[in-house]
């Protein structure tokens, strides 16, 4: 202290001061005042106890020192943000202070430590130590890894669980819950300590110590606190100390684009503050991490009034221009308001209301309305194109109960023939008070009970009293009936059959090569009515773009466009600004498939079983039934042109064991696959065949009966002189998470794109694979390094 003039110094006695700390206070030479704060190691934390000292009666003073072995450099930072709230802060360095235990070379161990950079700066080792505690938490929801100063630490349900930091050429795993442990990881010993800290982390969610009521109270009391404080969490357990034992609960931005921080605690006292002011620096110094998109001050929000002189000074300190939120209660907390009064249709010509009737504004009047139950809509009704008397709108295709696609397993147990309802028969009586879930979601909507109306549909008289600046476009409304125009591609055509299954009725199936689009517009797709969707699928704008557009405009509001090419940029805007925006669902995939999913409602159990078929899934007792029969319907559909109604009639009736047998369809693929074997990669509990095919074999129908034969879980297959690997799995109860291992294989590896299917397919193109071939090891060993996002 001699080196920076400061004499008299003094201790402080503040409550909940951690051990390692001491906090007082001394005078400059000139005599300033000046608060104090000496620890044994570095931290972020010291930073909120010294500015809980400025608040003492005893100091009274803006000015601060903080003496340390070292001081690491988001320290530093985070004191020079400290001016903003017009403190002036010294960092003292002092080598002494450190333990014989601890190593001052320490201090350039993290250069880029503020960036908060997941992967940055990590030695190998504990670069794959921190995956895999991030699968593990991200496989479960129940957690999440944080950067301190120090290292890294693990919450699991708002619980510090894991701290993890370098030591020497290894990394120190210190398990906190649920009991103490230590673990030292390195190159050697990582194959076993990886696999055993990912189990540790899955059964730790599950523990039932950590499963009690206080941990849900408390999760739920942070959805809450954002909730009131009308803001979007953007993230939990924020570290406030390089042990992570001290953290905030929540960050959010509010509509007004604000920060907001929040503690969850019943009182506020001096941790508490020195948490909250640590957290506050934390946010202004790394706002794109933690609250991507805010600007200005950042606002605090507590569960509880400060119970303590110096907390208070704290949170007045904190709080600035924009004031602390105090707590508030929530929605469903506050007395309802009574539902308006429905005006009389014979109001306006002074007509009373007659004997018998109780008046609007009756007690027992407002009671019957407050139980009226909203009218239930109509079992498959959208619109008002059709009426259940109308003979066009009935429906041709049979209920998805009535699939004869499915095996006896895959039906109910209650009877084969029983037909599981999609819709409850009677809805539940809606509770006197309803909980918005809006308001817990919406960024910076903050509900008033003095705004609340009734739910339910509205009055012909009340639509009156709405101004015509109030009422807003109604959405692309969808027709029960819907003519399909597809191009001539077996993948098309997969995912236009999906596309009908999810219709009432289809009365046009229509399968054209791309050239011949243009006539159809000007022909057969005049017949189509008004009261019919118009969809098409897998089909690009060229060769004549403009007229093309042009004549599609004649169908704007009731053509509905997919495809999963790639689009020049002003083509699609064009089509967009022409059909409307939401009528186009044009993406680059693999299959139309995926803009499909999108948009499908009725869903059975025999769509998802051609989902499955297009992913190469389906059992062998599947394939044999109805799989072969359906690959050929589809094939011949592509040599064909023309509307194919009639063909798909067993498809679209859930009856595809009609269709006529396939003959010897994959004959070349089953002759290949006896004269083969594929390479076998064993890791962990899972194995996959990996393999390469002549051209002019399917890949997909490979993988699935080499994964039958040997029994493997995963396939990773290719064919000759193709960019495009397959990464597949079993139809199982819980398949693998094949496209998320796809995506993560994409963002390790910059020569690999991942390609969306919609059909649960893992799809990666390599970028010029004929000129490196070792490519496809190199995404092996990814697959291996991350396998636990298979779980996910």
């Amino acid at each position: 202290m001699r080196s920076l003039a400061v004499r008299d110094p003094q201790g402080l006695d503040i409550d909940a001061c951690p051990g390692d700390i001491r906090v007082g206070h001394a005078q400059f030479d000139s005599g300033r005042p000046v608060a104090l704060v000496a620890a044994r190691r570095p931290g972020e934390d010291l930073l909120g106890w010294g500015i809980l000292a400025t608040q003492h009666p005893d100091v009274a003073s803006k000015e601060l020192v903080i003496a340390a072995p070292f001081h690491p450099p988001l320290v530093e930072r985070l004191a020079a943000r400290a001016a903003s709230l017009g403190l002036s802060v010294h960092l003292l360095s002092v080598p002494g202070l450190a333990e014989a235990s601890d190593e001052i070379s320490e201090l350039h161990s993290y250069p880029d430590v503020g960036r908060l950079h997941p992967l940055e700066g990590l030695l190998s080792v504990e670069q794959r130590v921190i995956r895999v505690l991030e699968g593990a938490s991200a496989l479960t929801s129940l957690g999440g890894t944080r950067r301190t100063s120090a290292g890294w630490v693990l919450y699991v349900r708002g619980k510090l669980a894991a701290q993890v930091r370098r030591d020497g050429d290894g990394v120190a795993v210190s398990l906190v819950l649920p009991q103490k442990r230590r673990i030292f990881v390195t190159e050697s010993n990582f194959p076993r300590w990886g696999i055993e800290l990912h189990e540790m982390v899955i059964q730790l969610t599950q523990d039932p110590r950590l499963l009690d009521e206080t941990l849900g109270d408390r999760e739920r009391a942070v959805e809450k606190a954002a909730a009131d404080a009308g803001a979007a969490l953007t993230a939990t357990w924020i570290p406030c100390s390089p042990d992570g034992d001290t953290c905030l609960d929540w960050v959010g931005v509010d509509s007004k684009r604000r920060a907001a921080i929040g503690l969850i605690s019943a009182e506020v006292g001096p941790e508490q503050a020195a948490t909250l002011a640590t957290g506050q620096l934390l946010v202004l110094e790394n706002r794109a991490v933690w609250a991507a998109g805010s600007d200005g001050p950042v606002q605090a929000c507590l569960s509880a009034a400060p119970t303590d002189p110096l907390a208070a000074g704290v949170v007045d300190l904190l709080a600035g221009e924009t004031p602390i939120e105090a707590p508030r209660p929530r929605l469903i907390e506050r007395a309802p308001r009574p539902p308006r009064p429905r005006r009389e249709r014979h109001a306006a010509s002074g007509e009373e209301t007659s004997e018998g009737t109780e008046p609007p504004d009756s007690e027992e009047g407002q009671q019957r309305r407050g139980r009226r139950r909203p009218r239930r809509r109509r079992r498959g009704g959208r619109g008002l194109e059709a009426s259940p008397t109308d003979p066009e709108a009935q429906d041709e295709s049979p209920r998805e109960g009535q699939d004869e696609a499915l095996d006896d397993a895959d039906r109910p147990e209650a009877s084969a023939g029983a037909v599981e309802p999609t819709e409850p028969e009677a809805e539940p009586e809606a509770p006197s008070e309803v909980e918005d879930p809006a308001a817990e979601t919406a960024v910076g909507v903050q509900a008033e009970p003095e705004l609340e109306e009734e739910q339910g549909e509205t009055s012909e008289d009340e639509l009156e009293d709405e101004s015509p600046d109030e009422i807003r476009e109604l959405p692309r409304q969808r027709r029960m009936r819907a003519a399909i125009v597809v191009c001539n591609e077996p993948e098309s055509i997969l995912a236009a059959l999906v596309l009908a299954r999810d219709r009432r009725t289809t009365t046009q199936f229509v399968v054209l090569p791309q050239a011949e689009l243009m006539d159809y517009f000007k022909g057969s797709a005049n017949d189509v009515g008004e009261n019919e969707d118009l969809l098409v699928v897998g089909f690009t704008a060229q060769p004549h773009v403009r007229d093309l557009l042009d004549t599609a405009e004649l169908f704007r509001g009731r053509l509905q466009w997919f495809d999963h090419h790639s689009w020049p940029i002003e083509d699609l805007e064009r089509l967009r600004s022409t059909v409307g925006r939401d009528s186009i669902l044009i993406e680059p995939a693999a299959t139309p498939l995926y803009c499909v999913n999108q948009v499908t409602e009725r869903r059975s159990r025999f769509t998802d079983k051609l989902i499955d078929l297009s992913g190469s899934r389906l059992q062998d007792s599947d394939m044999e039934k109805w799989g072969y029969r359906l690959i050929e319907l589809v094939r011949r559909l592509a040599e064909s042109s023309g509307d194919q109604r009639p063909q798909i009639g067993p498809v679209l009736s859930g009856k595809p064991a009609e269709l006529p047998s396939a003959g010897s369809i994959f004959e070349n693929e089953a002759d290949w696959v006896e004269r083969n074997d594929p390479r076998m990669v064993h890791f962990g509990d899972h194995e996959l065949a990996l393999f390469e095919v002549p051209a002019a074999l399917d890949a997909g129908e490979v993988a699935r009966r080499f994964r039958g034969r040997t029994g493997a879980r995963l396939s990773l297959g290719s064919r000759a002189g193709d960019d495009l690997i397959l990464l597949g799995c079993n139809d199982e109860k819980r398949p693998l998470n094949v496209t998320g291992m796809a995506e993560a294989v994409d963002a390790c590896l910059s020569w690999t794109h991942a390609l969306p299917g919609g059909d649960r397919l893992g799809r990666l193109r390599i970028e010029d694979r004929a000129d490196h071939p070792d490519r496809i090891q190199r995404v092996v060993r990814e697959i291996v390094r991350q396998r636990s996002v298979l779980y996910g």
